[in-house]
């Protein structure tokens, strides 16, 4: 969590320099909900065709809108909890180094609060369908599987463009590629 801290610090200290501080904000939020997506579609896999407690609750006097919100609202709820910590260090950084008020949290709850709604909700939509051919197809362990490995890939290469990127190896840039920062020049 504290390499995160900094690495929001260094786009929010960036994003000042270009007169942005905001950019900070803005990718948090793209990558919270590029994550709460990928991530989501995994969860409400699980969630809706994969959990046990089917069997309870059809015979109950509940109507299939209200199960289907429900378990929406679960992995929705396990979405605030994941999606916390990815915008809590980037909203405290932007709060703490412009000043902000009271207004400003107040709208970051906000924020936090509908964010995920959206990627979650398409995400939902999206497996609804697929699993319902899937169970005709009898492939649905084929397409959970699927699921979690397109995240994975989706995790690594995130991870391959954070090392790949010029942007976080500006100390070797600019010592010359050793990785040194003092103002000595490399010897040759």
């Amino acid at each position: 969590m504290g390499t995160y801290f900094s690495l929001a610090g260094a786009f929010y200290a960036g994003g000042k320099m270009l007169g942005q501080p905001w950019l900070v904000l803005e990718l948090a939020i793209l990558l919270g909900e590029l994550l709460v997506f990928f991530f989501g579609l995994g969860w409400a896999i699980s969630v809706l065709y994969f959990s046990s407690d089917l069997p309870i609750l059809l015979p109950l006097p509940l109507k299939p809108q209200e199960i289907l919100l429900s378990k929406f609202l679960l992995v929705l709820t396990n979405q605030y909890i994941f999606l916390l910590f990815v915008f809590l260090p980037p909203f405290l950084i932007y709060g703490i180094g412009e000043g902000a008020g009271f207004l400003y949290y107040l709208t970051a709850l906000a924020i936090f609060l509908f964010a995920p709604v959206i990627p979650q909700g398409l995400g939902t939509l999206l497996v609804l369908p697929l699993m319902n051919w899937a169970s005709k197809k009898r492939a649905r362990d084929f397409f959970t599987v699927l699921t979690y490995v397109l995240s994975l890939g989706v995790a690594i290469g995130i991870q391959f463009l954070f090392q790949k990127n010029p942007f976080f190896h500006q100390s070797k840039n600019i010592s010359g590629g050793n990785g040194n920062c003092s103002s000595e020049r490399p010897s040759t």
